[in-house]
């Protein structure tokens, strides 16, 4: 067993469940002999499985898997041996890893408040707010290429119609499907790769819906913890007042925020992400900001569950129901309704708040 324990408990936020998960899934391929550099290996499953009391701000990651953002919840959960398997998704550049993200992975936006925040630490959480507000001002875009490895066919919805609730199906179909291995229905689907060019002001992947008290239901409401894909959100060139709508529509969800005509949303296994040259439009592949004949690109950064990843190039890869975590699925329960006070963090609920 990992460092000689039964269980692995995290007590604080996203950002170090996140650090957490990272060490343990590394320390596992390391112990198996499989090198994590390689994109298409097959990884381990850590045999121990790891426990989340909530500590932090916004807590999507423990929300989405027990419930709740409830210490007391959390830890009957663990106590009670309730533990579900969660999907994670493996970032790679230039043939190496970079990390694993569990929640949220974002180019663009978010990218720049995360950025940009880093120079204001003296402001304390106030400086996603400034930040975020700067941001929607500047109205950045970033033109790339995504490519998309998504089912056939592509122009089916039925799935945004389906909540990962308590005893998800979907994801109870998918485990089983993971302990007997047979000629299933997910083997037989057919995938296509697919590519979507443009000018975007946010490239988001949600590995999880990210539901928490900022965002009622999250980045993308009808993603599962464990059926082996991600939610890739496109939202392209728009002016500030309907990203702003974007933004509310997300936290409050008062309206679907995917029924704006500059946002789309993918259900991917996996996908790439290169900046394009602006002038012939070219994919800079493995590029980290400067192209090889020295044409400098306006590119963002990656902000990973808070993190930031530099390099603007990345294949992202999900690896279905790779660790076992303390929880049932989130609860269903009646919403409440939104604050009378607007307040600008409510635009932007995926910073860590430290």
């Amino acid at each position: 067993m990992i460092f000689g324990s039964d269980i692995i408990v995290c007590v604080g936020g996203d950002g170090m469940f996140s650090e957490i998960l990272n060490s343990v899934l590394l320390k596992t391929q390391k112990d198996q002999g499989i090198d994590s550099n390689d994109v298409y290996n097959s990884l381990a499953v850590p045999n121990i499985p790891l426990g989340i009391i909530p500590a932090g701000s916004t807590n999507a990651a423990v929300n989405c898997i027990t419930g709740s953002s409830d210490p007391i919840s959390a830890t009957l959960h663990i106590i009670q041996g309730h533990y579900t398997g969660i999907d994670v998704c493996g970032i790679y550049s230039a043939g190496r890893f970079l990390r694993f993200a569990v929640t949220f992975l974002s180019y663009g936006y978010f990218g720049d408040v995360i950025r940009d925040s880093e120079k204001l630490r003296w402001m304390g959480p106030k400086r996603y707010d400034f930040s975020g507000f700067k941001n929607i001002l500047r109205r950045k875009l970033y033109e790339g290429e995504l490519q998309l490895l998504v089912d056939v066919p592509i122009d089916s919805t039925s799935w945004r119609n389906d909540r990962c609730l308590e005893t998800c199906g979907t994801c109870r179909e998918i485990t089983k499907t993971l302990i007997e291995p047979q000629n299933d229905q997910t083997a037989e689907k057919k995938i296509k790769w697919i590519s979507v060019r443009g000018q975007f002001i946010a490239v988001n992947a949600a590995v999880m819906s990210c539901s928490c008290c900022m965002s009622t239901e999250g980045i993308s409401p009808s993603q599962h913890l464990g059926n082996g894909y991600c939610d890739v959100i496109t939202v392209s060139s728009c002016s500030r007042l309907n990203y702003l709508r974007y933004l509310l529509r997300t936290s409050y969800h008062h309206s679907d925020p995917f029924d704006l005509s500059f946002v789309k949303v993918y259900r991917v296994r996996e996908f790439k992400f290169n900046p394009m040259v602006s002038d012939d439009k070219t994919p800079a592949v493995g590029c980290k900001g400067i192209q090889d004949n020295w044409q400098e690109l306006n590119t963002s950064i990656w902000d990973c569950d808070g993190e930031m990843i530099n390099e603007p190039s990345i294949t992202a890869k999900v690896h279905c129901q790779l660790v076992n975590v303390f929880g049932r699925g989130y609860i269903d329960r009646k919403k409440k309704s939104p604050p009378s006070t607007f307040k600008w963090s409510q635009c932007f609920p995926f910073f860590k708040k430290s």
